[in-house]
């Protein structure tokens, strides 16, 4: 008799989001829940759906188009 298999749940990945800071070359925001989110050359690259979240709200920020992957 074989021993039923369980289901094994895979969380989805969130694919990496890049955004250009319009304001500072350099600077460190704060997040709601107290994390640091460092920009460096006027950009902040994240997989983080939070941190994602807030800079798709914030003024200084826009996100920039995904290069396109390899097949």
């Amino acid at each position: 008799m074989s021993k039923p298999q369980s289901e094994t749940r895979v969380a989805t990945p969130v694919s990496a989001a890049t955004f250009r800071d319009k304001a500072f070359k350099s600077r460190v925001l704060i997040l709601p829940d107290g994390r640091p989110v460092p920009v460096e050359d006027f950009t902040v690259t994240t997989g983080d759906p939070a941190v994602i979240e807030f800079l798709e709200k914030h003024a200084d920020f826009t996100r920039q188009a995904s290069a396109p992957q390899p097949e």
